[in-house]
């Protein structure tokens, strides 16, 4: 009889330390680096519950802990379909770094749920994407890529943010890029052309320009030419001598073959002989 009541005492010691063991390392709950801990106790959030990368414990088997990452998070969206503001049908990729508040993780478990993702981020992006596209002309969207990156971005964390019971600083966004856009094959060649024909004209006005540049050119040198013979007729018809002189530099020392009665000579020897001694005379001053 002592012997069975002493085998009882110790399986009942034995399930006891079981328990209590289970109920030690239930209570045990481990959160990772980068990682926020949602205490719920009997299916209710504890908004003031949250719990800091580490060791904690918790009352076994009446509370749980939800794990949520507040580390960056890349999301990519791929080939969401929107109309342009010209009617365009354009495919927009987009990539997404955003985090979650560490101070807001109670409030979004409550509000959304482990699959925010889905439910928010997903749908926030494609809503964020389609609007934009709308408010842009086709070839805005790839001469404006960056301003329309921007404006994405802001459209998105307010879509994000705007959630019923989440705050401004739910979530913050790092980065939204845009990767790519992908037209119809006429519009690319519709774009194509216009820029061959852009690069025609343009290349047309330079010619045209340095056409007008050499015109100008000629012009100015022709203008200083014809001032200069100006000058020089103005000098020459006051000063009769350098006419004469002039001529005299300029004859190559040979008689006109012309004979006979009242034939006119080429120079007048006389007036020769005195342009001859002027010019000795102000050869000797000048000395």
């Amino acid at each position: 009889m002592s012997e069975h009541r002493v085998t009882v005492l110790s399986l009942v010691a034995g399930f006891i330390g079981f328990l209590l063991l289970t109920s030690f390392i239930a209570s045990c709950t481990p959160i990772g680096a980068g990682e926020r801990g949602v205490v719920m106790r009997f299916g209710a959030v504890q908004t003031d519950g949250v719990l800091d990368e580490g060791l904690t414990f918790v009352w076994p088997f009446l509370s749980k802990v939800e794990k949520y990452t507040v580390r960056t998070q890349r999301f990519d969206i791929e080939n969401t379909s929107a109309g342009t503001m010209d009617m365009q049908e354009v495919e927009t990729s987009v990539t997404i770094n955003f985090r979650i508040s560490p101070d807001e993780v109670a409030r979004l478990h409550q509000q959304v749920g482990p699959d925010y993702i889905r439910v928010i981020v997903e749908r926030a992006g494609i809503e964020t994407i389609k609007a934009t596209c709308a408010r842009y002309k086709a070839e805005d969207l790839i001469k404006k890529r960056r301003e329309v990156s921007t404006e994405m971005e802001a459209d998105f964390l307010e879509k994000l943010n705007s959630v019923e019971g989440l705050t401004n600083s739910t979530f913050v966004v790092d980065e939204f890029s845009i990767t790519n856009f992908t037209f119809s094959s006429a519009f690319m060649s519709a774009v194509e052309s216009k820029q061959i024909a852009e690069q025609q004209a343009a290349q047309a006005r330079n010619e045209v320009e340095r056409e007008r540049a050499r015109a100008d050119q000629v012009i100015e040198t022709a203008r200083g030419k014809a001032e200069s013979m100006l000058k020089q007729a103005a000098v020459l018809a006051d000063n009769p001598i350098l006419v004469q002189f002039e001529a005299i530099r300029k004859w190559d020392g040979k008689l006109p073959l012309v004979s006979g009665q009242g034939a006119d000579f080429l120079f007048d020897f006389e007036k020769l002989q005195k342009l001859k001694t002027e010019m000795d005379k102000q050869s000797s001053s000048g000395n």
